[in-house]
């Protein structure tokens, strides 16, 4: 598949904005496990998927799908959620706010409120002013109750677990920071004895 669409972007020009979104789907699914390999490895195919959404973004204005649209948004702010902070949480920010300035009202997307969420829980967790550790906060919750909104059976699970990491997964913790505050516990239906004591302190960088 890969090879195969290597082959069409050349031909079409590399005009084409789906091409390149199908390439980088390609490219990350060529090796799944690609977790196993070298650390060089695993650097190369994210980094290769991320270039191939980037050249897909660059070519958004001249395709008329707008579920491309929505999907190469949801890939670069996927991606940008695992870059290191501030730089990664920063992107993911810049590129789901825009999604939602320009595309909210005809295709929203309960995944991408879902990033966004994860994007502030990130920033409210780094080492900010008062007034923006606060502001994250404020759009962590709105976009965490957007996604609930949209779609609670696939949402609400994992925003819980984003508050609360599982220990299958203790790295996914975005939300942590919100783990004792009353609000936003309220709002994704758990209780405050959910809580647990060795949560990072949101001042703290995530690693």
């Amino acid at each position: 598949a890969v090879m195969a669409l290597e082959k069409a972007i050349s031909q079409s020009g590399g005009q084409t904005s789906e091409i390149y979104y199908l390439y980088s789907v390609a490219l990350y699914f060529q090796n799944p496990d690609h977790e196993k390999e070298s650390a060089d490895k695993e650097k190369e195919i994210p980094n290769a998927v991320h270039n191939a959404l980037a050249d897909a973004y660059s070519r958004l204005l001249t395709c008329d799908d707008l579920s491309v649209h929505r999907s190469v948004y949801t890939g670069l702010i996927f991606y940008a959620l695992y870059v290191p902070a501030p730089g990664g949480y920063a992107e993911a920010i810049k590129y789901g706010e825009e999604y939602v300035e320009k595309y909210d009202r005809l295709l929203p997307s309960g995944r991408i409120y879902f990033y966004l969420a994860a994007a502030y829980g990130q920033k409210a967790r780094y080492n900010n002013t008062i007034a923006e550790t606060d502001e994250a906060r404020i759009n962590a919750l709105k976009y965490a109750k957007l996604a609930i909104g949209r779609d609670a059976g696939t949402y609400l699970k994992m925003l819980q677990e984003l508050v609360i990491p599982t220990d299958a997964d203790p790295l996914d913790n975005d939300l942590d920071a919100f783990a004792k505050d009353p609000e936003f516990l309220s709002a994704l239906g758990l209780p405050a004895a959910s809580a647990k004591s060795n949560i990072i302190n949101p001042t703290e960088k995530k690693t």
